[in-house]
């Protein structure tokens, strides 16, 4: 089912080096980040007065990857 190969516990060493490039996960997340940064800025032009909390960004740029 696997690679055959020694299944070793997760680290951070081996999951930086064990990592793979999935193009279309990656373009998703790409385009969901754009949409975000669109949906932020056009809130900051319509409500100058309240604009969106850069926490609430961070949040969620940070539960992306």
């Amino acid at each position: 089912m696997g690679t055959g190969g020694p299944r070793v516990p997760l680290s951070a060493a081996n999951a930086l080096s064990a990592w793979q490039f999935a193009p279309a996960v990656s373009a998703m997340l790409i385009a969901l980040a754009a949409a975000y940064l669109a949906g932020m800025w056009r809130i900051a032009r319509r409500h100058p007065a309240r604009p969106w909390p850069g926490r609430r960004a961070l949040a969620f740029f940070l539960g992306c990857p």
